[in-house]
């Protein structure tokens, strides 16, 4: 069995699994809140009704995520897992609002509740079973690295605390006779809208493009450089396409004195091996490496120009031709954190091409602007193997 269709079944598994007890749990409490006159109790009921909804999306993005790639979506099928959990978020969002509209209702046309002790016990049982299913999907998530089923995880334990509210209004009533269960449930609705807001808000940013996680950009790097010939990486860009599906680029530091036939031999040895052990398709962009004294000379007076004039900046791809008239041509990479606006930008940029003239009047600069694509390369400072 492969890694791909093992992953479908444990997500079969738990949909189904998901769909059952959310079914259960949405009949249990129909009909309670129906014989309960409870606001609350239903608001829940039918919240539970969408988390059955959700578990047949898992579903369905499970069998269409495994599809091959095809003539129209040549990166594969993976990211429908992102847009099924987006549309579970609006599935949260509807019962919600029908919740809220219920409770504001009955804040203007209170009706008596109809208590019985047996019904504290059958939310007591439900709450329970919610932070069962948080936890189960919860461990699913880490499994797979599913946002589907980490949603999931957090909205089932946003269920656990929903259904604790109900369970309160009920208390307050049967002790101390007091009706508050329009404004729990319209606590309840409330939450339920926040909940499916945080859902949209974390689905869409894997949609939208987000910084790739750290601990694989890192192993990556590692393995990389590990191999003789490489001197330093920088600009790595990794695509998501659905869970464990990585196809990326990055630059990498080599001799620029060696034969371009061996470099390109040891960049195809490290893609094949990047997407054997790590699952991530990587195409490898080769820099020569200038080593003569005039570049490392230059290189360490841009170098400390840019110590003074922005700290957290740095400096690749650093090489130097020359021109008509003497004139030394520097042309360079310069990397930037996010934060800083685009005029500040150009002004570094424009001072550090003055400051390099005022070097040597011959100097002219060619500056490339770079920013970080991933948690790690934004957490480093300069990424080069020592000699």
């Amino acid at each position: 069995m492969n890694g791909k269709t093992k992953r479908s079944g444990i997500v079969i598994r738990a949909g189904f699994a998901g769909m059952l007890c959310n079914l259960l749990l949405f009949l249990f409490k129909l009909g309670l809140g129906l014989m309960a006159h409870s606001v609350s109790v239903l608001a829940d009921a039918f919240n539970n009704l969408s988390d059955a909804a959700s578990s047949l999306l898992s579903l369905f993005s499970a069998r269409l995520s495994e599809k091959a790639a095809d003539e129209r979506h040549p990166f594969g099928h993976g990211r429908a897992e992102y847009v099924a959990a987006f549309v579970v978020s609006f599935l949260v969002l509807e019962v919600g609002v029908k919740s809220l509209e219920g409770a504001v209702s009955k804040i203007f046309h209170p009706e008596l509740i109809v208590f019985r002790p047996l019904w504290l016990w059958i939310l007591g049982i439900s709450i329970l079973a919610k932070l069962a299913m948080g936890f189960y999907y919860r461990s699913v998530a880490h499994r797979i690295d599913s946002a589907l089923f980490l949603a999931s995880s957090a909205d089932s334990f946003q269920d656990a605390l929903i259904t604790g509210s109900a369970l309160l209004s009920m208390l307050i009533y049967g002790f101390f006779h007091i009706n508050a269960d329009p404004y729990v449930g319209l606590l309840v609705s409330l939450l339920v809208i926040w909940n499916g807001i945080g859902i949209a808000r974390e689905t869409l940013e894997p949609l939208l493009g987000q910084p790739t996680d750290a601990e694989l950009c890192r192993a990556l790097r590692e393995l990389v450089e590990s191999y003789p010939g490489i001197y330093g990486s920088h600009d790595l860009i990794l695509h998501n396409y659905g869970p464990e599906q990585y196809m990326g680029t990055i630059h990498v530091e080599v001799d620029g004195k060696s034969s371009i036939a061996e470099t390109h031999e040891l960049v195809d040895q490290i893609e094949r091996r990047v997407k054997r052990e790590l699952g991530v398709r990587l195409v490898i962009h080769m820099d020569p490496r200038d080593d003569r004294d005039e570049t490392l000379f230059y290189r360490g007076i841009a170098l400390q120009l840019l110590s003074e004039l922005e700290p957290r900046a740095r400096i690749h791809d650093f090489r130097i031709s020359h021109g008509e008239g003497r004139r030394l041509f520097l042309r360079f990479d310069l990397w930037l954190p996010w934060g800083i606006r685009e005029e500040q930008e150009n002004q570094l940029m424009l001072e550090l091409s003055e400051r390099m003239r005022e070097e040597n009047p011959r100097i002219c600069c060619s500056i490339t602007l770079d920013h970080p694509y991933s948690e790690e390369e934004s957490g480093e400072k300069e990424r080069e193997k020592p000699d």
